[in-house]
């Protein structure tokens, strides 16, 4: 926004950017290999297994987000889909977490069994603002089913 308070950068011409960003990060998530992701596949029917519920909060936008989702053969699994579109205040409010949570609460989800997994500094000040058990992974990587597994083994 300085260059645009500068007058180096019009509005328009930032609007461009925005969408050329978008558009090559598509291409490249489509790029993506869905067989890649057998772990997280692993885990998510492991977790639909347990009757779990799956959300996913993120600070991206919605079409993006679903796009990489549907690529990935993700969108199955997830029974709520929170992103910078859905809220007022994205992370690291905690406003995207709390939606989340209310939405799992209507599905009959108890806040102490949510566990959310962050690997951001401004998402895990989002989510530790909720109340929810958090886990911090270094990386989206690092949620896995043996992460996971091992979390809802030693809860019960």
């Amino acid at each position: 926004i300085k260059f645009y308070d500068k007058g180096y950068i019009t509005m328009a011409e930032i609007e461009e950017l925005y969408e050329d960003k978008k558009r090559i990060a598509n291409e490249m998530m489509l790029e993506l290999d869905p067989q890649h992701y057998f772990d997280k596949r692993q885990m998510f029917d492991f977790l639909v297994q347990e009757g779990k519920n799956i959300a996913v909060v993120t600070n991206a936008n919605r079409a993006s987000t679903r796009l990489l989702l549907e690529h990935l053969d993700f969108m199955k699994y997830l029974d709520v889909l929170v992103t910078n579109n859905d809220v007022a205040n994205p992370k690291p409010h905690s406003e995207p977490y709390i939606r989340a949570l209310m939405e799992l609460s209507r599905m009959g989800c108890e806040l102490d069994e949510c566990i959310i997994f962050e690997d951001s500094a401004v998402g895990l000040e989002s989510a530790r603002g909720t109340g929810a058990s958090v886990h911090e992974v270094k990386s989206w990587s690092d949620v896995n089913f043996g992460l996971v597994s091992d979390i809802l083994r030693r809860a019960g």
